[in-house]
């Protein structure tokens, strides 16, 4: 099972169902997994774990947990975010653990 782990899902996994589609030209608009997958969004993970609301933004969210922002040339690198957003989801899981511990 892969788990498809981002901050705001919904516009990510479209460019990966596109990136499906566009692999066998011969669908139509049904897309072919060849896995199964389940999905978690960091910022819904954020309003359970830290109590934010809906539009707190990955860089409140990352203050918060005394994390540093991205740089201006970070920003736009794919492999910087999502590195980021991994250290932000590290981060929620580590205050889950800890409170059930507790």
């Amino acid at each position: 099972v892969i788990v498809f782990v981002g901050w705001c899902l919904g516009g990510d996994w479209g460019h990966v169902l596109r990136l499906f589609r566009d692999a066998d030209p011969g669908k139509t608009s049904e897309v072919f997994l060849p896995f199964h997958h389940r999905q978690i969004e960091i910022s819904s993970m954020a309003m359970g774990v830290l109590g934010t609301s809906w539009d707190c933004s990955s860089y409140d969210v990352a203050t918060r947990l005394g994390l540093p922002g991205l740089g201006e040339t970070e920003r736009h690198d794919a492999l910087a975010d999502a590195t980021w957003q991994l250290q932000i989801f590290e981060s929620l899981m580590d205050l889950i653990l800890w409170k059930e511990k507790a």
